[in-house]
């Protein structure tokens, strides 16, 4: 690793030779490339209503992988993994869903992130 100097002030991260710019691109940087993983039961009008396709489109635009299927009991349920950010903007979606859908109720499990998947699918 290189050591950078800098008016003084000594650092060993490449990305900024000065350990101020340093700590203020760390704190910039805390929680936004955060990966998490996620399960999610969506209930109400759910199914009939194209919402996994909607919710497959959204994951893509959004860089989010998984998956997501229909229940017997009528609710729909997901797994999705990336970046926090971006899960939470899928989890805001999913509260509404797409206009054909009336979403009542969402259950949010929170998980390790594993990193499994490569792609977000639609399950039987």
């Amino acid at each position: 690793m290189n050591r950078w100097e800098t008016n003084g002030i000594l650092s060993e991260n490449r990305k900024f030779p000065c350990l101020w710019w340093n700590q203020m691109y760390l704190e910039n940087q805390k929680g936004k490339d955060e990966y998490i993983s996620v399960s999610l039961i969506i209930t109400g009008k759910v199914q009939g209503v194209a919402f996994r396709y909607y919710a497959r489109n959204m994951a893509n635009q959004l860089g989010v992988y998984g998956w997501i299927r229909n229940t017997q009991e009528g609710s729909v349920e997901l797994t999705i993994e990336g970046k926090r950010k971006n899960i939470n903007q899928m989890i805001e979606w999913c509260k509404k869903g797409p206009k054909t859908a009336n979403v009542e109720n969402v259950i949010i499990n929170t998980e390790p992130y594993k990193g499994e998947f490569v792609e977000f699918n639609i399950r039987p």
